[in-house]
Parts: structure tokens; C-alpha cells; sequence
């Protein structure tokens, strides 16, 4: 199928929508999407009288509204000219940069809440800058799971070459002043337009668009240090106008860490490239590797930041070029040699459906692509544009996966994904963004019943947050309300009432089980289960014993005895004590069906490193036994999946070195399998499968 450019909507300066789009949108967990208009005027003395416009495209049942709702109108007082697109944190609020405006007019970051009505519909203003913290913030902001939010500058600071920032979170807001992290020197960087991210230990990853060795920008890391960031930046890379000049979109990485990223110029043609640079043992490659250099036909001048599907293939835009010089949306495949030499274009603008697409593209859960441009479409102003049959390969779908995934979480609380085809990591990367240390990834789940895995997390103070994942992509979700406590563990996922949405299995520190029955991230039911077999039984997880559609629980406690409670949501129908108790030193893992019989079985690991599984039919055991193999007390069993697809469960182990390992199982038997070719490192620990 072909890629197929909709209109969703064309901007009209004569109207109140304002225009000129330049930055990309969002989209919450009900599909609607939020963007930033650039378009200003002045009076005779040059004064901002409007400055751009945050707006809002209303999902329906249909698609979409054919007109926006306008949430904010800046008037230069409150800030003017917002060119980078928009975060919204847990609770729905909005925030983003103005390049201008403010008190000092050097831009501001503004923050617009989120009420039970809609959206204010006056900014807050959290920070105005003043040249010497910072002036004229262009690229978008980036939060840590703390709130603290962070961005760049493209001018001002000690040396007028710009800065990284950070707007501390406190008690009752935000900080009204930004800590400057870092003043570029235009030795180590000028002019940083674009946003950043982060990596697994907090290091922040971006581009300056001019300065360094050749004065044709750099890739920087600012590293994170026990005492907070590097004050000054890592020079990853130099351009050097052939491999690149003008940095201007954001940065993204894979699950190994490699660096990707677009030049607006230079490269064989001049016309731009896509780069990648390479994670090494020591740190980075010095030189990036040239993807494809654009010649004008097949793209010209990338401005924005790339998206990657679940195969690995790379989606961006061109703001020129292409068959009408009105800038394309391209693909470039991944190969098993790296990655296509050409791009492929999905579409080339025409002027009438759009021209001048700055930003990069989102997704939504099925693979559609949604984008903005400049310019053009029916008024000449700039469109809101969604692409069907583009081939995006979303980590739910079959295309992505042959087999269950593993999600892992890094020492600096960074998550990542890598869709599994067997033992071959066939696609993955990191999720953005970093919640940071104080979030444990608990496993993931299916909470809106779109048929995607979603994940779930629990903060140190016990509160717990739901990911609504597409792919690599946070699309929704948000923090669970109540907030349990820290005496609280959230346990594992499990769907208790059969309704298709995944519900939260926790237990507290008395022992006390309590089962959340969801829908997304709303409670819609359940509560503590009634008996409480006290604080030495263990929740391990959840399975289906009796095959009746409803999740039950596997216990252990302090002997070695395990235990099953039949439910039918909180309450218990039936299970037991399950016969003979193996002891102490061997531990439940977790469930599975190893003999394809549709009743969950058990596997165990003793502190030798041996395995075992329990074949189930409800709390009887009925067949299984000790596995051949033995593979040692440095290979830790993390859980169990579908890695052949076979229907039969599998095992996935990890090593203290980091190495994970999959046996392809029949019953007791290991039919397959082996080693994983990449080893992400002891920082990464696997957490479950997807």
C-alpha cells in the first residue's frame, strides 16, 4: 500500500487560527493532537501585538475537527514566536518556548494548565529570560521524572553562544530563574536550536547548529555528574560541512546507544544529510556516518528530527526539494548491513496539500504519521497533515515481531524495548522520556485495549504511572490516582475481571494483596482481596491456572511452598497449596504455558542455577521436571515469552554481565535458542517480556 497525504486541516491568516506552524504536535492518550503557530505582528514602534498561537485538533469519532481550537494567544508580554513543539506532563498540563517575548524579550519557557474545563487559556509564564541566563529558546523542553524541566538556547549566556538549562520542579512550581548547566563558547558549539534527550544515566545528548572545529556545528553530551551536569559540554562530533553542516533537529538513539540525527545542509550535495554516530566501548565514534546525503530530487534541507518504527527504519521530513521543491516525507530502510544508501519518499508536497514541513512527524498506535507544514496547502498558511499506508512498523504488530519482546530498564531508570524475532533483535531502541532513577519499571500491559503493550511504572513514594505506548513512542497515559504509599509494591499486570484492559496486582509489606481493576489509567474497580496470608508469602506474579480467562496468583513464601488463589477479580473461587513443596533454595520466577495446554504453568530456579517447570492444571501438578541444562548461578531467569512462535513459552535468562540468553522450550525440553548477538551491559537489567 502507498503512503496517502491528508489534509487535516489548512491554517488562514484571515482568520483567528493564526499560522505558520513550526513546530510539531502531540498527542494525548484520546488521539487529539496540540501544536504551535509562529506567525506575529507588530505596531508602528515594532512592538509584538500577537505572537503565535498553542492550539488544539480535536480527535472524533470520525477523524478529526476540521477546525482548531485556539488555547493560548501570545501578545509578546507573555511571550512571542513559538517555534518548538510542545511536553505535557502526567496531569495534562502543556509546556513549551517562545523565541521571543516576555519581560526582557528574549524568549520565555510557559507552562498552560490543564483544568477541568479544558486549558487555560493565558500562559503561565515560568521563566523569562534575560541574555545573560539565555535568549531566544527554539527547540522544545525535556522533563526528568522529578518534573525538572530542561532546554536551550540559541543565543545569550556567558559567551552569547547560547546555553543548556535546567528549571528546577520545587514544592509549590517551578523555579522563576533557570539554572544555566552550560554556556556554549562557539569553540564547543553556538547556537543550539533544537531540543535534547537523554541517555540511561541522565547524560544529555544534543546539536548546535553552528560553531565547533569548522564552525559548521556539533552533536554535545553534557554528562551527569554526582553533583549534577558537566558545566561545560563533550564534543561528540565537529561537521565539517562534508559530513554535515547545521544541525538544527533533535537527536534520537537505539537501544545500543547509536546517535541519529539530520544536517539542514552540507553532505556530497549540500542539500543536508542523515548521520548517525556510533556507541563504542570508549564512548562515541568522532566522525559521524553519513546515512544518505540529499540531492535536491529525493529531498532537500532537513530541519527536523528523525522518528524510528520497530524495524529500525528511519521517517523525517524535507523542508525543500523533492519533485516540487516543496519538501518531501522519506523513509530510510533499515538493511542488514546497516542502513539504504537513498531514502525512499513517501510523499513530495505540492504546494496546494502543504509545503516547507520544518518539524519532524509523529505516530499513532496503527502507524499513521502526522506532521505540519510552514506553508502552503489551500490559504498558502501551512497545514496539519496525517500520512496512511506509510509502512511504519509499529513494536505491537505483527510486521515488528515474530516473537515477544524484552523490555529493560537502565541504572538511570531509561526504558527500552527490543522487538524480538527469536534470538534476533529485529527492531528497538530507548523510550522517551527518562523518568529517571526514582521510577522502576514494573512490566507492561495492555491498559486501553488498543491491542499495543503499555508500560507500567512505580515511583519510590509508591505512586505508580501507566506509559499508553505506540512502539518506542509515548502517546498517553499518565500518573495513577490514588497514590498507594511506599508500603505498597505494585507486583505485576494481569487482567482479573476478562475485560480486555489490564488491570495492577500489588501487595503491601503486612502481606495484603489489592487487585486495580483499569481502564488506561482510570481505577474503574476492584480492592483488596479478603484473606491476607501475611508478610512471609511473596506475590511472584500472575498466570491462568484454570484456563477461565481470569488472571490468578502465584505466591511463595519464606519454606519454598507455593501457593495459587484462583480469582474471578478480587475475589477467590478456588486453588491452594500446590504439593510438593521444593524448599527454600528454589525460587518461583513466574508463569507460563511450556505444553500449550492453556493452563499457566510454574518456573523455578534454584541458587545452583538450575531450572525447573511445573506443568499446571489449576493447583495439580502434572507433569514437567528439572531441565537438562544447567546453565549456572550467574545466569539469572528474568521470565517467560513466546520467542518462536510456536505457542509454547520460553525461557529468557541474563547474566550478570548484562548478556541475555533465550531456550526455545517444549515442556521440559530445550528445542532452540541461544545467546542474544547484543549485550546492552550489567547497567541494563531486563525486566520482563513485551
Amino acid at each position: 500500500m502507498s503512503a496517502t497525504l491528508t489534509t487535516l486541516l489548512n491554517f488562514n491568516s484571515g482568520s483567528a487560527d493564526n499560522f505558520a506552524p513550526e513546530g510539531g504536535l502531540i498527542a494525548n492518550a484520546s488521539g487529539d493532537l496540540f501544536g504551535t503557530t509562529s506567525a506575529f505582528s507588530t505596531d508602528s514602534e515594532g512592538n509584538i501585538i500577537t505572537g503565535g498561537t498553542v492550539f488544539e485538533i480535536a480527535k472524533t469519532a470520525a477523524g478529526y475537527a476540521s477546525t482548531l481550537a485556539t488555547l493560548v494567544s501570545f501578545n509578546g508580554a507573555n511571550g512571542a514566536i513559538p517555534f518548538g513543539s510542545l511536553i505535557a506532563d502526567a496531569a495534562g498540563d502543556l509546556f513549551g518556548t517562545t523565541v521571543n517575548g516576555g519581560a526582557n524579550n528574549d524568549g520565555t519557557v510557559f507552562e498552560i494548565k490543564k483544568t477541568v474545563a479544558g486549558y487555560a487559556s493565558t500562559p503561565t509564564t515560568l521563566v523569562s529570560f534575560n541574555g545573560t541566563d539565555g535568549a531566544l529558546p527554539a527547540g522544545s523542553l525535556i522533563a526528568d521524572a522529578n518534573g525538572n524541566l530542561f532546554g536551550t538556547t540559541s543565543a545569550g549566556g556567558a559567551n552569547g553562544d547560547g546555553t543548556v538549562f535546567e528549571i528546577v520542579k520545587t514544592p509549590t512550581g517551578y523555579a522563576s530563574a533557570p539554572t544555566t548547566l552550560v554556556s556554549f563558547n562557539g569553540a564547543d558549539g553556538s547556537a543550539p536550536e533544537s531540543s535534547l534527550i537523554a541517555d540511561a544515566n541522565g547524560n544529555l545528548f544534543g546539536t548546535a547548529s553552528e560553531g565547533g572545529a569548522n564552525g559548521d556545528g556539533t552533536v554535545f553530551e553534557i554528562k551527569k555528574t554526582a553533583g549534577g551536569y558537566a558545566s561545560t559540554p563533550t564534543t561528540l562530533v565537529s561537521f565539517d560541512g562534508a559530513d554535515g553542516e547545521t544541525p538544527f533537529g533533535s537527536l534520537i538513539a537505539d537501544t545500543n546507544g547509536n546517535l541519529f540525527g539530520t544536517t539542514a545542509f552540507g553532505g556530497a550535495n549540500g542539500d543536508g544529510t542523515v548521520f548517525e554516530i556510533k556507541k563504542t566501548a570508549g564512548g562515541y565514534a568522532s566522525t559521524p556516518t553519513i546515512l544518505v546525503s540529499f540531492d535536491g530530487a529525493d529531498g532537500e534541507t532537513p530541519f527536523g528530527s528523525l522518528i524510528a518504527d520497530a524495524k529500525g527504519d528511519l521517517f523525517g521530513t524535507t523542508s525543500a526539494g523533492g519533485a516540487n521543491g516543496d519538501g518531501t516525507v522519506f523513509e530510510i530502510k533499515k538493511t542488514a548491513a546497516g542502513y539504504a544508501s537513498a531514502p525512499t519518499k513517501l510523499i513530495t508536497f505540492t504546494g496546494a496539500d502543504g509545503e516547507q514541513p520544518f518539524a519532524g512527524l509523529i505516530i499513532d498506535a496503527t502507524g499513521n504519521l502526522f506532521g505540519t507544514t510552514s506553508a502552503g496547502g489551500a490559504n498558502g498558511d501551512g497545514t496539519v497533515f496525517e500520512i496512511t499506508g506509510s509502512g511504519f512498523v509499529t513494536a505491537g504488530s505483527a510486521a515488528a515481531q515474530a516473537s515477544d519482546g524484552i523490555l529493560f530498564q537502565g541504572t538511570g531508570g531509561q526504558a527500552a524495548l527490543w522487538g524480538m524475532d527469536g534470538t534476533n533483535i529485529v527492531a528497538g531502541g530507548t523510550v522517551s522520556p527518562n523518568p529517571g532513577p526514582a521510577w522502576k519499571t514494573i512490566g507492561t500491559g495492555d491498559f486501553n485495549d488498543d491491542g499495543l503493550p503499555d508500560i507500567l511504572w512505580q515511583s519510590a513514594s509508591g505512586q505508580a504511572a501507566i506509559w499508553d505506548m505506540d512502539g518506542l513512542s509515548l502517546v498517553g497515559g499518565g500518573t495513577v490516582s490514588p497514590n498507594p504509599g511506599p508500603s505498597w509494591k505494585a507486583i505485576a499486570t494481569g487482567d482479573f475481571n476478562d475485560d480486555g484492559h489490564s488491570d495492577i496486582l500489588w501487595q503491601s509489606t503486612s502481606g495484603q494483596a489489592a487487585i486495580w481493576e483499569m481502564n488506561g489509567t482510570a481505577i474503574v474497580g476492584g480492592g483488596t482481596v479478603s484473606a491476607n496470608p501475611g508478610p512471609s508469602w511473596k506475590l511472584i506474579g500472575t498466570g491462568d491456572f484454570n484456563d477461565d480467562g481470569h488472571s490468578d496468583l502465584l505466591w511463595q513464601n519464606s519454606s519454598g511452598q507455593a501457593a495459587i488463589w484462583e480469582m474471578n477479580g478480587t475475589a477467590i473461587v478456588g486453588g491452594g497449596t500446590v504439593s510438593p513443596n521444593p524448599g527454600p533454595s528454589w525460587k518461583a520466577i513466574g508463569t507460563g504455558d511450556f505444553n500449550d495446554d492453556g493452563h499457566s504453568d510454574i518456573l523455578w530456579q534454584n541458587t545452583s542455577g538450575q531450572v525447573a517447570i511445573w506443568e499446571m492444571d489449576g493447583v495439580n501438578l502434572i507433569g514437567g521436571g528439572t531441565v537438562s541444562a544447567n546453565p549456572g548461578p550467574s545466569w539469572h531467569a528474568i521470565g517467560t515469552g513466546d520467542f518462536s512462535g510456536d505457542g509454547r513459552s520460553d525461557i529468557l535468562f541474563q547474566s550478570t554481565s548484562g548478556q541475555t540468553a533465550v531456550w526455545d522450550m517444549n515442556g521440559t525440553s530445550i528445542v532452540g535458542g541461544g545467546a542474544i548477538a547484543a549485550n546492552p551491559g550489567p547497567s541494563w537489567r531486563a525486566v520482563g517480556l513485551v
